[in-house]
């Protein structure tokens, strides 16, 4: 075999199999559990929120925060741990909060990744109430 060339049974991620049906990992890995996999592709996204430039906010269909990423708590003043539970429009200014009330629900009836206010100038609220130009998009 020319140098540099691997066999498909040595790849990491392929099986091998002596006989039909006797399949096993190769390099002695153990099949992972649904309940590891899980937790693995939970802190990958973890991973993935707290390294990102923008600032992230997730939101349940009542509208209240499950989870912020460092990047927004930095932008909005806060932090991370003190969104857990607030409604999102603690992070709009006052203006715009009784409106804002029902359109998570409206976004979660039908949800589809696309940007918010499209042509329009958004704002948003820091903690001391100063506001900010925001660009926004739902997904």
């Amino acid at each position: 075999m020319p140098a540099g060339k691997r066999k498909a049974s040595d790849h990491p991620n392929r099986t091998t199999s002596a006989r039909p049906g006797t399949a096993k990992k190769a390099r002695g890995r153990v099949p992972r559990s649904p309940l590891e996999i899980l937790r693995r592709r939970a802190a990958l996204a973890d991973a993935v929120l707290e390294t990102s430039s923008l600032g992230v906010v997730v939101v349940d269909e009542a509208g209240r925060i499950v989870r912020a990423n460092a990047r927004l708590a930095q932008m909005f003043d806060y932090r991370p741990e003190e969104f857990d539970g607030l409604s999102l429009e603690i992070l709009l200014p006052e203006r715009f909060r009784d409106g804002h009330v029902r359109l998570p629900r409206g976004f979660f009836a039908a949800p589809h990744a696309r940007p918010m206010g499209r042509g329009l100038e958004l704002a948003a609220r820091r903690k001391d109430g100063t506001e900010f130009h925001v660009e926004i998009s739902l997904s």
